[in-house]
C-alpha cells in the first residue's frame, strides 16, 4: 500500500487534513518491519473528535481515550509506565507534564497537556488525528534536559531519499543542550561528548535498520533512532525530511586512515590526521549542498590543514561553499588566513 492509499483510507480521496508526517503514515507503512520498536496501539480520532474542545478535548473525547487506555492497561497489553504522543508529536522536551505517563494518576493531566501543546503547534493548521500509546523502554540517558527533565539518550537521525541513505546526524547537536541541563550541570558536557563519539561508532551499525525502514518509505524521510538502556537501538520516529531539523554536517574526506574509508570524522580524529597525515595523499569528498560549522579553537587547525592539502584556488572554491571567509595576502598567496563568517 503506497501513501497515497494510506491517505485516502484514513480520510476519504477528497480530504486533505491528513499532515504528511502523521505517524498514520509511516507506521502503517514500517511497523512489520523487522527491527526492534516499542509496541504501539494507535487511537485513531476524526476530524472532529480532533477539534472538539477548547483547550483540551470535550470530556467525550476524552473519556473515549481514557477508556482505552484503561482497557489495554487492564488486559495486560500495557503496564506503567506509558509513553503517549499524538500522531503528530510527543512535546517530548515537556517529558514528565506530557508523554511520559508514570501512573494512572497522571494520565488525565498529561494527556491534557499534550493535547493543549499540540493545538499550539498546530495553531490554525492541520489537526493530530490520533492519540498513540507505546510501550515505555527506558532509554540509556546519561543526564536530564529542558523543563521536563528529560532524559538524554544516543540517538541518530538518519536521512534517506527514495530508499537510499543521504548521511547521518547526533539528534541533540550540543547548543541544543547548552543552556538545558537540569541535573550534572558540571558533567553534561563531557557525557554528551561520550555519546557523541559513541554514535559516530555504532552509526554504520545502525545504518543496517535504518535501511530496513526507508525500504518501505517513499520520497524524503527523516528516520530516528534511540539506544535503549538494554543496549538495543530502537526505531522511534519518522518524519519528512524537508521537515526534519537537519543540522550542519562534519566535514567529510577520504584518506590514508587506519580506518573505513568515507566515515563521517570525529573532530579528534579530524585532529590527529592534521598533525599526523601526509597532506598530499588526501582529499576531500564534499557534495554540493555541503553545510560545515567549525568552532573557534579548531579554526587555526583547519585553516593550517587546508592551507596544505590544496592549491589555493580549489581552496577558495571550497572556502566559498564552507562559508568561511579568507584574505590572501599580496606577497606571498600561500600564506592564508581565515574567519568565521558571522
Amino acid at each position: 500500500m503506497t501513501e497515497k492509499d494510506l491517505v485516502e483510507e484514513i480520510l476519504g480521496k477528497d480530504n486533505n487534513e491528513l499532515d504528511p508526517n502523521s505517524m498514520l503514515i509511516w507506521w502503517e507503512l514500517t511497523n512489520k518491519v523487522n527491527v526492534a520498536q516499542p509496541k504501539t496501539r494507535i487511537i485513531r480520532l476524526t476530524i472532529n473528535e480532533a477539534r472538539s474542545g477548547e483547550d483540551f478535548l470535550s470530556e467525550k473525547v476524552n473519556e473515549k481515550i481514557m477508556g482505552k487506555i484503561k482497557k489495554l492497561v487492564d488486559d495486560g497489553s500495557f503496564k506503567y509506565p506509558l509513553f503517549i504522543r499524538t500522531d503528530l508529536s510527543s512535546i517530548k522536551h515537556d517529558f514528565i507534564n506530557t508523554c511520559y505517563i508514570e501512573k494512572e494518576e497522571n494520565l488525565e493531566r498529561n494527556l491534557d497537556n499534550l493535547i493543549m501543546e499540540n493545538r499550539c503547534l498546530g495553531f490554525m493548521g492541520v489537526p493530530f488525528l490520533a492519540i498513540v500509546i507505546r510501550e515505555y523502554i527506558p532509554l540509556d540517558s546519561r543526564f536530564k534536559a529542558f523543563f521536563g527533565h528529560m532524559p538524554v539518550a544516543p540517538e541518530i537521525r538518519f536521512f534517506y531519499k527514495d530508499g537510499k541513505f543521504e548521511c547521518y546526524h547526533n539528534y541533540w547537536p550540543k547548543d541544543s543542550i547548552q543552556d538545558n541541563p537540569t541535573n550534572d550541570p558540571d558533567e553534561w558536557e563531557k557525557k554528551w561528548e561520550e555519546m557523541d563519539t559513541e554514535i559516530h561508532q555504532i552509526a554504520d551499525e545502525v545504518m543496517k535498520d535504518a535501511d530496513k525502514i526507508a525500504a518501505v518509505l517513499d520520497g524524503y524521510w527523516s528516520i530516528d533512532f534511540a539506544k535503549a538502556k538494554d543496549g538495543r537501538w530502537l526505531f522511534i520516529d519518522s518524519a519528512q525530511g524537508d521537515a526534519s531539523y537537519h543540522g550542519p554536517h562534519p566535514l567529510k574526506y577520504t584518506g590514508p586512515l587506519d580506518i573505513k574509508e568515507k566515515k563521517i570524522y570525529t573532530q579528534e580524529e579530524m585532529d590527529n590526521a592534521i598533525r599526523n597525515i601526509k597532506f598530499s595523499e588526501m582529499k576531500f569528498d564534499l557534495s554540493e549542498d555541503i553545510e560545515f560549522k567549525i568552532t573557534y579553537e579548531h579554526q587555526e587547525h583547519f585553516v593550517k590543514f587546508m592551507q596544505k592539502v590544496l592549491s589555493v584556488k580549489k581552496y577558495q572554491k571550497l572556502a566559498d561553499k564552507l562559508g568561511l571567509v579568507f584574505e590572501f595576502m599580496e606577497e606571498d598567496e600561500e600564506k592564508i588566513s581565515g574567519n568565521i563568517q558571522s
